[in-house]
């Protein structure tokens, strides 16, 4: 078969599956694009192939004639009369849109892409990609259990090492806040929901309409069976005006064409509004959710804590909140969320059970480094302590008060802990025995 290699590679970048998104970025940008973009293909071949008007000429007229008036009407624009009212000389009414439709429906097509490409592009810049954690995530759900253990080990390390990642930014980097992807994760689906509402406008001024809803009345004609030729939404019957030179005089005619392809039309912009609607609903829910989960912290606790079933009985709720607030943060609670959303509930169990386990025994041995030095600071304090009295000692016994140690005067200077050793082993050496 022939294969155009421009649409299939562009077939083949929207159909590839992506990882870092949920259900509702998917009907944003791949349901709705892909519908849209079927439908710019179908009615561009309706228009261009078959003939997407006929106008009913004068018997004079030749077949040249015909055919130029064909044309003419469909490329200028025209204007719908219901047959119940006379034929003024003021032309209203006028209705063009429909041979821009293909065109029209192809930018819908790329607008609903665009948040899409945008959060891939912000990925790009990252210094891990999120793409190859959900990826092996998944693997996991299809994975034979005896290297599951290993697996799950392994995932969690990626995710430790993501966790303490840079971002780049320009020709420097910056460090990865922890609210750097919520936020512009947030703003793509603010964006998602902008576009579609946004696109319900569009339809409405495209078609020419004063009414946001129009597809309601629409829905309800069609429900009761009543003629097309009540509406001038989509009509059928046009009227269309030209003139004509002959033997230099210029002559006036209006025909009326028939345009089949508003068949179409009414049927395809009646799915679109309603998808749009449908669309539209989900973002808007969809966002109040991400919303709360991950602005309100209670809520962002329990997207991790829930799995943790097992080990919340064992833990105090602070030293639990210390593990996702501090150690997983906001921007590792919504890594965790897509992999939980493709991976599936088991792995993304075992996975946070690892990473709280990871970070357990970090704690536990940060807290034995901690005494082990508490202990050694302690047995030095007391040993400057010791010597800074020997010193004080002969300060008084001293007949010049201002000795002078390193060159700084004793009353002006401030010695911080650090200095005294320095400061005593020093004064030994100068002071009279």
């Amino acid at each position: 078969m022939f294969e155009i290699p421009l649409l299939k590679d562009f077939i083949g970048k929207i159909s590839k599956p992506r990882t870092v998104h949920d259900s509702i970025d998917y009907m944003n940008y791949f349901v709705s694009a892909s519908l849209l973009a079927f439908f710019a293909l179908f009615t561009s071949g309706l228009q261009y192939i078959g003939r997407p008007i006929k106008c009913w000429v004068p018997n004079e007229f030749s077949t040249a004639w015909e055919k130029y008036a064909d044309d003419y009407c469909f490329i200028q624009s025209t204007y719908y009369i219901p047959f119940s009212e006379e034929i003024s000389n003021e032309r209203s009414g006028h209705i063009s849109y429909y041979r821009w439709v293909p065109v029209v429906l192809g930018i819908q097509a790329l607008c609903f892409m665009l948040p899409n490409e945008l959060w891939n592009a912000f990925i790009k810049k990252m210094a891990f990609d999120p793409k190859v954690i959900v990826t092996e995530a998944r693997k996991l759900h299809n994975g034979t259990l005896s290297k599951r253990k290993e697996d799950i080990d392994n995932l969690a390390d990626l995710v430790e090492d993501a966790l303490h990642c840079y971002v780049e930014r320009r020709p420097r980097e910056f460090r990865l806040g922890d609210w750097t992807i919520v936020l512009l994760y947030f703003v793509v689906k603010i964006l998602y929901l902008a576009n579609v509402i946004m696109q319900l406008f569009l339809l409405d001024k495209f078609l020419g309409n004063n009414d946001l809803f129009w597809g309601f009345q629409l829905i309800s004609n069609l429900s009761q069976g009543r003629d097309w030729q009540s509406s001038s939404l989509f009509p059928r019957v046009i009227l269309c005006d030209f003139q004509v030179r002959e033997m230099g005089n210029i002559r006036q005619h209006t025909v009326q064409c028939v345009i089949s392809m508003n068949l179409l039309n009414e049927k395809v912009y009646l799915v679109l509004w309603c998808w749009f609607l449908l669309v539209a609903f989900c973002t808007a829910i969809n966002l109040l959710i991400f919303t709360g989960n991950f602005f309100i912290p209670s809520c962002r606790r329990h997207l991790v804590l829930d799995y943790l079933a097992r080990e919340r009985s064992d833990y105090s709720k602070e030293e639990l909140e210390r593990f996702v607030d501090g150690h997983i943060g906001p921007n590792g609670v919504l890594l965790l969320t897509f992999v939980g959303n493709h991976a599936g509930a088991r792995v993304i169990r075992d996975l946070i059970a690892r990473l709280f386990t990871v970070y357990t025994i970090g704690q536990l041995s940060t807290s034995k480094n901690f005494q082990r030095h508490e202990l050694s600071f302690r047995g030095e304090h007391a040993t400057i302590s010791e010597q800074s009295s020997s010193v004080s000692g002969a300060l008084k016994r001293s007949a010049n008060p201002l000795i002078k140690v390193h060159g700084l005067d004793m009353k002006s200077c401030f010695c911080r802990s650090e200095y005294v050793p320095k400061l005593v082993a020093n004064q030994k050496s100068s002071l009279p025995m």
